[in-house]
C-alpha cells in the first residue's frame, strides 16, 4: 500500500520518521529530492531517538513531495489513462 499520511506530511513540507516495515515508505524515501526528509528507522528505539531530535518549524515548509506524487504528475498520468482506454474501445 501507499503510506498517504506520509505522503500528505510530505506535501507539506513536514520530514517523516517511519520504520522500514511501513509498506511502501523505503520507496518514497528512495524518490524524495531532500535527504533528510525521510528518516528511515530499523527499531522502536531507533525510532524514538529520532523523534527526540524533531525541531519545531516556524513557517511554511516547501512541499517535499518526490515529483511522481505531485499533482500536475498525477493528471498527466490520469490523462494517458483514459486516452489509452478511449483508444481501445471500438
Amino acid at each position: 500500500g501507499s503510506p498517504n499520511a506520509a505522503l500528505e506530511a510530505l506535501a507539506c513540507g513536514t520530514p517523516v520518521i517511519a520504520l522500514e516495515e511501513a509498506g511502501g515508505i523505503v520507496e518514497i524515501a528512495a524518490q524524495t529530492p531532500k535527504p533528510c526528509a525521510v528518516t528511515l528507522c530499523r527499531t522502536m528505539d531507533e525510532f524514538l531517538n529520532a523523534m527526540k531530535n524533531v525541531k519545531k518549524a516556524g513557517r511554511e515548509r516547501p512541499s517535499l513531495l518526490p515529483g511522481q506524487y505531485r499533482y500536475t504528475n498525477v493528471i498527466k498520468e490520469f490523462e494517458k489513462i483514459i486516452t489509452n482506454l478511449n483508444q481501445a474501445t471500438p
